[in-house]
């Protein structure tokens, strides 16, 4: 577990006992607000790509999570967290989505967010989702917004071939495909925050309240 240098109050420490995946895979099953960071027992590990340029760092309060994160700006990069348990969202695509709040507001207008289901032959699978859809107004400012995806937004089933469980999938080609491979929506395990590439702002990303809501 990579996870370090986090500021958590002993309070929130007692979180998390009865922390699970969300299960059975449809609504009337889950609550209609799901949050995924708000205690450090949520999560598993952490991990980041490429490692020598990236940055992030886990803080939790009495106000709840802060996740920040610092990618370069003209390659591929991501850094993600893996949830202590698995989450059965298979029945749920259609009336869910992931909400969270980013700031500066303008780094929206480059990121993506990707869910990773279990390892598995030939390998895990990746769906990603721009937080700003095509046609949607551009964000803009250094103050901090709102973002909602819906679940059934996600796609592209890209077969990851990490060979280890660092999550060092960078040199992979984002365009090639899954090889047949299909997300499993019943067994998501991971979440990354992803720049494609482009030309993102070199800021600190803050990432807050990041839920799953109906």
């Amino acid at each position: 577990m990579h996870i370090g240098r986090l500021l958590v109050p002993s309070a929130l420490l007692m979180l998390g006992a009865g922390c699970a995946g969300l299960g059975g895979g449809s609504k009337d099953a889950l609550p209609a607000r799901i949050d995924l960071i708000e205690t450090p027992r949520a999560i598993r590990g952490d991990y980041s790509y490429p490692d020598a340029y990236t940055r992030h760092l886990f803080l939790w309060n009495d106000f709840g999570a802060n996740w920040r994160i610092y990618l370069p700006s003209r390659r591929y990069a991501h850094s993600g967290i893996r949830f202590i348990y698995p989450h059965d969202l298979s029945g749920v695509r259609d009336t869910y989505f992931i909400e969270l709040k980013i700031r500066p507001a303008k780094l929206a207008n480059h990121l993506w967010v990707g869910l990773v289901d279990s390892k598995k032959i030939p390998g895990r699978v990746m769906v990603d989702a721009p937080m700003r859809a095509e046609g949607e107004p551009v964000y803009r400012g250094t103050d901090a917004v709102k973002i909602r995806i819906p679940l059934d937004r996600f796609g592209g089933d890209v077969l990851l071939q990490e060979a280890d469980d660092t999550g060092d999938d960078g040199a992979i080609d984002l365009s090639a495909g899954s090889d047949g491979a299909v997300f499993d929506w019943s067994d998501v395990r991971e979440l990354r925050i992803i720049s494609p590439g482009s030309r993102l702002p070199a800021r600190e990303i803050t990432i807050e309240h990041l839920e799953l809501r109906r």
